[in-house]
């Protein structure tokens, strides 16, 4: 009867995770980590890592053998990998030893302080949308919103951004409920200041009314429940353009605080300030995003120094695609970077704007970004593939397709019944966002990582594992056939919505 060579080649021991010659990490702490932080659990181990863990918690959980060939094959590779990646102590390290149940050569304590450290500027983040000053009085809150832009509308409708008229406005500068002009109960708020001209829109600041309704509306803004406004206007003139309305000029009536704007882009003031206009790098010039990031931080800084004190911030964030609100002063508040600095200029690379268009469509875990972020880092994603010269990603295409749109012409005299409709669009857009979401993530299972995507940490020394085995372990993670079927199935759908609300 052959021997078992477990955990050592020579050894005879029964494979299970109790006869490991690694520690075993607690694996209600990482069940935990999986459920209440994803985020954080994204951060390392990646597809392979994630198909262990769901092998080899049960047997942890239970304190038993495998039962199968799929378990004794993970409880093999374990032991292979953790002897590589023991001494792995950054968090995507950390993150893909608990993945595989390990305690790294720094020992549990180490790795508890990496997780919780992770945590706690996770819980920073959580609030970045939120807005950045607050005062000791309850009605201090103050936050900024981008409350109109030249997008299309989901009515088909365009406003020009010079045409505006804030005059009358700004001698009652009212924040409104949801375009309610029935009482004076349904003012929630006021904006502060002239409204200011921001990239393709405008920009006003905004503080609530100690009412009960202000409170509630200051409430759902600050925890992020509330990131979008909506006006309302009087359409002065405007014309036809093909079966679009332009609006030339308008008179501001009032702003809204609303679950669902009619303009995609009137929302808060947050993330994401990527540059479509930058030219691109030649199709030559490589790719190394260490050496980028030093030479984008000595671009912008005063003396060449690269030091934070010297950065000029808007400078910087011109070579990122999403800046977080509160950290526009910090280098950890910036992330995707895209560019790089060739003979003195900025130009965008085509490489990590690839990458990065993976990522919106759920590649690497989705990024952990929220679905209004996707789009408008999609929409210069999609910027830059056309100067390239590329065809973009079906998927992506379907992520940033159909999304358009402000607020129309004068609410008052809209017939009473356009509230229902407005809502139904909107909860359409929600369904059809939900069902993005759902796709992004099926076809994240699907995809099969080759073994230099997923990097040495994924991959036990050939050595150590036959042929046969390795085949076993590669196709123990590859996709259902039902995932496809999924996939083909929320496409079929998403047609159907566009063709719906087109």
């Amino acid at each position: 009867m052959p021997i078992t060579n477990f955990p050592n080649k020579g050894d005879d021991k029964p494979v299970s995770l109790a006869n490991s010659q690694w520690p075993l990490f607690p694996v209600g702490e990482a069940s935990d980590l999986k459920r209440d932080f994803p985020s954080i659990w994204d951060k390392g181990g990646n597809i392979r890592g994630n198909e262990q863990f769901r092998l080899l918690a049960p047997m942890a959980r239970e304190r038993r053998g495998p039962r199968n060939a799929a378990e004794e094959q993970a409880v093999r590779l374990r032991e292979a990998w953790v002897a590589r990646h023991r001494g792995d102590f950054q968090l995507p390290g950390v993150v893909a030893q608990i993945k595989w149940l390990a305690v790294g050569d720094r020992g549990l304590d180490h790795m508890r302080d990496v997780i919780r450290e992770a945590k706690d500027k996770l819980e920073d983040k959580k609030n970045f949308n939120a807005p950045i000053s607050y005062e000791a009085t309850e009605t201090s809150l103050k936050a900024s919103f981008m409350i109109s832009t030249d997008a299309i509308d989901r009515q088909g409708e365009i406003v020009d951004q010079d045409g505006w008229d804030f005059s009358n406005f700004l001698k009652n500068p009212v924040v409104l409920d949801t375009h309610r002009y029935e009482s004076i109960d349904d003012i929630v708020g006021k904006v502060v200041g002239m409204p200011r001209r921001k990239d393709n829109g405008w920009v006003v600041d905004m503080e609530f009314a100690d009412t009960p309704k202000g409170k509630l509306a200051k409430d759902l803004v600050a925890k992020g429940f509330i990131n979008t406004v909506s006006v309302g206007f009087r359409s002065i003139q405007r014309r036809p353009e093909g079966k679009m309305t332009r609006h030339v000029k308008m008179e501001l009536l009032e702003v809204s605080l609303v679950a669902v704007p009619a303009n995609p882009e009137a929302v808060r003031v947050k993330a994401v300030q990527p540059d479509r206009d930058l030219p691109l790098a030649p199709e030559d010039y490589e790719w190394d995003q260490p050496a980028a990031l030093e030479r984008v931080r000595a671009w912008a800084s005063s003396d060449g120094s690269g030091d934070k004190d010297k950065i000029d911030w808007d400078m910087y964030a011109r070579a990122f695609m999403l800046v977080r609100e509160g950290m526009e002063e910090d280098f950890g508040g910036y992330g995707y970077p895209y560019a790089d600095v060739i003979d003195g200029r900025l130009y965008a690379h085509i490489r990590p704007v690839q990458i990065i268009a993976n990522i919106l469509v759920g590649g690497q875990g989705g990024g952990n970004l929220n679905p209004e972020d996707r789009r408008k880092m999609g929409r210069v994603v999609a910027a830059y593939y056309d100067k390239a010269g590329l065809e973009l990603p079906e998927s992506l295409a379907e992520l940033i397709k159909g999304y358009g749109m402000d607020k129309p012409e004068e609410m008052m005299d809209k017939p009473k019944d356009k509230p229902m409709a407005r809502k139904d669009i909107g909860m359409l857009m929600e369904l059809r966002d939900a069902l993005l979401e759902a796709m992004a993530r099926v076809e994240d299972i699907i995809v099969y990582y080759s073994d230099e995507d997923e990097g040495e940490e994924e991959e036990a020394p050939e050595e150590d594992m036959p042929a046969q085995e390795e085949e076993s372990a590669k196709a123990s993670v590859r996709a259902p056939e039902t995932s496809v079927k999924l996939v083909e199935g929320i496409r079929s759908l998403l047609a159907a919505f566009d063709r719906r609300t087109n």
